[in-house]
C-alpha cells in the first residue's frame, strides 16, 4: 500500500502551495471560505460573496473538517499545506476501504492489490486528494456505509451493523447532498431481503441527517434574489428553474451521453473530445450489468444504479470526478467476472485499458498540475495589484471569485444564467443573458470582471464561451493584465 501512495506523497509536497487552486471552477476556493467562517465564528456562511449569505447548496461536514486545519493556520495562502494535507489524509483512507470492498466483492490476491494500484494511480482520484473537494471524502463514507449495510445483512444480530450504517450515511449525505441515493439503496436492499426492522433501523438512523439539512436550507429559495446567487445557495431552485417539461428529455439525454462519457473518462487518460470515451463507457457499463446478473441484489448494486439517477436529474452535465465514489465499485465488478467464458473478452479489455490508464496517471497530473500553476500565479500576481491599487469596497465578478476573496479579502460573484440556454442550444438566448453583464454588474455594484480567456463564465458546454469575452471586452475595459489574467473595469456611463 506505501508503494501505491508515493506517487500521491511526492505530488502533495510538490503542489503544497495549492497554486492550482481553482481546477474545480469556484467549488474548491467556496470549500476553503466555508472554513474560514466556521473557523474564525461567523457561522456557516459565503463570506466571499456580497451580503455574506448562509451557505445552504454545500453540507457542512467537509468544510468543517478543513476547518479544523484553518485552526492551526488561520492566515491564507500560508496556511495552505495545512489545507493538502486535510485533502490527501482521505486518500489512504479510501484505499484500505477500497481493498475492503473488493474482498466483499469476491475478489482476493493479486486482484485485490491491482484494485488498490488502478484506484490509487488514477489521475481524477489523485486530483481529488490534492485539492479542497469533498469526493474523496465523500468517497469513503460511501464504501464504509455501503459495506456496513452488506455486514448488517449478513450478521444473525445486524441491528448494530444497520444502525452502524444509517449513521455513515447520515455522514455521506452531510459531506455531499447526492448521498441521499444511499437512504433508498439502504432501505430498498433490507426490505429485498425482508430484513425490516434492519431497515427501519436504517432509515431512523440516516432520516434526521437529511431533514436537519433541508430545515437549514429551506431558507435558500427566499434568499436567492437572482440566478446568479441561486446558483450559490439554491439547489432545489436550481433544479426548477432548469428542468421543466420541455427541458427534462433534452438534460436526461445529454446528461446520460455526458454519464457514460465520465465513467470511460475515469479510467482512461484520453482528452475530453475523445471518440473512445463513450465506447469504453458503454463497455465499463456492460460488464457492470453482468456482474449485477450474477450478483444479485447488493448494496452496491442499488446504489450505483440510483446515484446515477440522481446524476442524470440534476441540470449540469456530470463529469469524472462525480464517478470517483463509484470507482472501486466498477473496477470490482470488472475483476470479479468470471475469465474463462461468458465476460472474458469485455473484462479483459476493460482490464487493459484501466491498468494503462494507471501506470501513466502520476505523470499526467504532473502535467496538468504544471500548467494549472502557472495560471494560479498569474492570478496570484492580479490579487496583489488588486491589494496594491483597489479600495476594499472593490467588488468583482468572476468565476475565481473565492480566490480573489482568500487573497485580497473583496468579494465577488460568478455570473450564472440558466443551463438550459446551453442544454437547448440557444445561442440567441446565450448571447441575450451575457448582454445583462453589464446591467447585473450595475445593479449588484460590481465594477471589475477579473478573467481569462477559457474563464469567463461556466456554461454547460465549459468556459470557452466565445461570446463571453466579446461581451466584457464591449462593457469593460482593461486596467491590468499579466499572464492569462486580465482585470476589467466597468466603463462609467
Amino acid at each position: 500500500m506505501g508503494l501505491i501512495l508515493l506517487p500521491s506523497v511526492y505530488l502533495a509536497w510538490r503542489y503544497r502551495d495549492m497554486a492550482h487552486l481553482g481546477t474545480f471552477g469556484e467549488d474548491d476556493g467556496l470549500y476553503i471560505v466555508a472554513a474560514k467562517s466556521l473557523a474564525s465564528g461567523h457561522g456557516y456562511r459565503i463570506l466571499s460573496l456580497p451580503g455574506e449569505p448562509r451557505q445552504q447548496k454545500s453540507p457542512i461536514l467537509y468544510p468543517l473538517v478543513l476547518s479544523l486545519f484553518w485552526r492551526i493556520a488561520p492566515d491564507f495562502p500560508s496556511n495552505a499545506r495545512w489545507i493538502m494535507v486535510a485533502s490527501w489524509c482521505f486518500l489512504p483512507v479510501f484505499l484500505v476501504l477500497t481493498r475492503l470492498l473488493g474482498e466483499d466483492c469476491g475478489l482476493s490476491g493479486w486482484r485485490t492489490w491491482l484494485l488498490c494500484a488502478v484506484v490509487g494511480l488514477n489521475p481524477i482520484a489523485l486530483l481529488l486528494s490534492l485539492t479542497p473537494m469533498a469526493e474523496m471524502m465523500f468517497g469513503c463514507l460511501v464504501i464504509a456505509c455501503l459495506m456496513l449495510t452488506a455486514r448488517a445483512a449478513r450478521e444473525p444480530e445486524g441491528l448494530g451493523f444497520a444502525a452502524a450504517a444509517g449513521l455513515t450515511g447520515a455522514a455521506a449525505y452531510l459531506t455531499r447532498t447526492v448521498g441521499i441515493a444511499l437512504l433508498p439503496a439502504g432501505v430498498v436492499f433490507f426490505l429485498f431481503r425482508r430484513q425490516y426492522r434492519r431497515s427501519f433501523v436504517f432509515l431512523a438512523a440516516m432520516l434526521p441527517a437529511v431533514l436537519a439539512w433541508a430545515w437549514w436550507a429551506h431558507g435558500a429559495a427566499s434568499a436567492a434574489q437572482d440566478y446568479s446567487l441561486g446558483f450559490y445557495v439554491d439547489y432545489a431552485g436550481v433544479l426548477k428553474t432548469n428542468m421543466t417539461w420541455a427541458t427534462a428529455p433534452h438534460i436526461l439525454l445529454t446528461n446520460l451521453s455526458y454519464l457514460i462519457q465520465a465513467i470511460g473518462g475515469i479510467t482512461l487518460m484520453l482528452p475530453d473530445n475523445s471518440a473512445l470515451l463513450r465506447p469504453v463507457g458503454l463497455l465499463i457499463v456492460l460488464c457492470y450489468v453482468i456482474w449485477w446478473q450474477r450478483s444479485g441484489i447488493t448494496p452496491y448494486n442499488l446504489f450505483a444504479a440510483i446515484y446515477c439517477m440522481v446524476l442524470l436529474v440534476w441540470p449540469y452535465p456530470p463529469n469524472e470526478r462525480f464517478f470517483v465514489p463509484l470507482l472501486p465499485i466498477l473496477l470490482s465488478a470488472i475483476l470479479a467476472l468470471p475469465f474463462p467464458r461468458g465476460g472474458t473478452l469485455f473484462a479483459a479489455g476493460a482490464l487493459a485499458l484501466v491498468c494503462l490508464s494507471g501506470v501513466g496517471g502520476p505523470r499526467f497530473l504532473d502535467t496538468y498540475l504544471s500548467a494549472q500553476r502557472r495560471t494560479g500565479q498569474d492570478i496570484e500576481q492580479a490579487c496583489g495589484w488588486i491589494q496594491r491599487t483597489l479600495p476594499e469596497s472593490a467588488r468583482f465578478i468572476s468565476a475565481y471569485d473565492a480566490i480573489i476573496y482568500l487573497r485580497t479579502g473583496r468579494q465577488g460573484i460568478g455570473y450564472r444564467f440558466p443551463a438550459t440556454l446551453s442544454y437547448m442550444g440557444d445561442t440567441a438566448g446565450e448571447r441575450l443573458a451575457l448582454q445583462r453583464l453589464r446591467e447585473y454588474a450595475m445593479e449588484h455594484r460590481m465594477d471589475y470582471v477579473l478573467s481569462s480567456p477559457a474563464a469567463v463564465v461556466s456554461t454547460v458546454n465549459g468556459p470557452e464561451n466565445p461570446i463571453a469575452m466579446e461581451v466584457v471586452r464591449s462593457y469593460f475595459q482593461p486596467v491590468f493584465t499579466t499572464g492569462s489574467i486580465t482585470i476589467f473595469r466597468r466603463h462609467r456611463p
